[in-house]
């Protein structure tokens, strides 16, 4: 089900993820064309329990150059110096995955869903995802400073 880019592969698609009250979610690969966040499609909801500050102090930030031959797009990015989109900063999938692995779409072995290391499929990170760690690592450095204004 679904429809096909370029070939009939999962990793092409768009699909119907679900169905809701007034809207339903697609996909394109793996990312959302909208994100759903209400709470009834949510159970065991609680606190958590990451610290933030410490996991985000993992991720290595990098700047790059964007180099996938398949891009032809043109791009309103003023830094561009180089074709495919230019000078970019972000983060690298594979470096990324054992410290932050919700965020990390990648390839997994069919029989055991292991990650696959050796897959020539591309690795892609849901940066919607890394949000809410974000917003946590903001409440634990406030806190810090709140404490530090009160010492």
């Amino acid at each position: 089900d679904g429809l096909y880019f370029s070939s009939a592969s999962d990793n092409n698609a768009i699909n119907i993820g679900s169905h809701g009250s007034g809207s339903t979610t697609l996909y394109i690969g793996n990312a959302t064309i909208t994100v759903s966040s209400d709470e009834r499609i949510k159970k065991n909801i609680e606190n958590t329990k990451i610290n933030a500050t410490e996991t985000l102090n993992k991720l290595r930030v990098v700047d790059f150059e964007w180099d996938d031959p398949s891009d032809e797009g043109s791009y309103n990015n003023k830094n561009a110096r180089v074709s495919h989109g230019g000078q970019w900063t972000g983060l690298v999938a594979q470096e990324i995955v054992n410290h932050v692995p919700h965020i990390v779409n990648a390839p997994r072995k069919e029989d055991t869903l292991e990650i696959d290391y050796e897959s020539d499929d591309t690795w892609f990170v849901d940066f919607e995802h890394l949000v809410p760690t974000l917003v946590k690592a903001v409440q634990e450095l406030s806190a810090k400073v709140e404490a530090l204004e009160n010492a």
